[in-house]
């Protein structure tokens, strides 16, 4: 069974933020592209209702990099915050999928 997402990219939070890793070491002990370790980075602060809908594979990595674009959209500020856009973006994603079995 695959590791849900928002677990593979709290880890390397957790090596980033706890253990004090910087990006490169982490990219060389996952065997990964610098680049790659700080898309996670990003993903990994993203907030939990949009963490969770990773949880359960309906979205993949490529959505969260599309989210990770729409996060920088700096003139939604006076209206949303980054964490509601977020979030509004994935729950009309969610409602937009067929119900699971």
């Amino acid at each position: 069974m695959p590791v849900p997402l928002p677990d593979v990219w709290a880890e390397y939070k957790r090596l980033n933020d706890e253990e004090g890793w910087p990006q490169r070491r982490i990219a060389q002990a996952k065997e990964v592209a610098l680049g790659l370790v700080n898309a996670r980075l990003a993903f990994a602060s993203f907030p939990l209702d949009v963490l969770a809908a990773f949880n359960h594979c309906l979205l993949k990595e490529d959505h969260a990099r599309e989210l990770d674009k729409c996060s920088k959209f700096e003139h939604l500020t006076p209206w949303l915050t980054r964490d509601q856009a977020l979030t509004e973006i994935v729950v009309l994603c969610r409602n937009s999928l067929p119900a699971l079995p």
